[in-house]
């Protein structure tokens, strides 16, 4: 069996499928709402598929990092970036609380990790 390529190297590759920088947002909304419609999804009015702006995008690899170092230290046996769970997500999100972090920055945290994971952790779900 061949051998998985590094956690930051798959992050990567997930936020590169994710990168639509310079496509339409409006577009990309526009699609998501048909989506959810076709197969009975509840529709936010917010989310798009993609990532469409380059801060976001940058913001979002840098959060994507500090989890990714954080489940490296944490849970040694993951190798593959499809088997993070939820619970590890909300733990780390968790743990960046306890570090008296602002609430700004465990927010945007949460958006990243449920972009990229597609998680839809909820504040309130999880206590912060």
């Amino acid at each position: 069996m061949p051998r998985l390529p590094s956690l930051n190297h798959q992050m990567h590759q997930r936020m590169e499928k994710l990168k639509c920088i310079g496509e339409s947002k409006r577009q990309a909304k526009k699609e998501y709402r048909q989506y959810c419609k076709e197969n009975n999804i509840k529709y936010n009015s917010a989310k798009t598929v993609g990532i469409h702006s380059y801060s976001t995008y940058e913001n979002y690899k840098q959060v994507s990092m500090k989890f990714i170092r954080y489940v490296r230290d944490n849970y040694r046996e993951i190798k593959d970036i499809n088997s993070i769970s939820r619970s590890h997500a909300e733990e780390y999100l968790l743990h960046r609380q306890d570090q008296n972090l602002s609430s700004n920055t465990i927010s945007r945290d949460l958006s990243a990790l449920n972009k990229l994971f597609n998680f839809k952790i909820e504040k309130c779900e999880i206590g912060l």
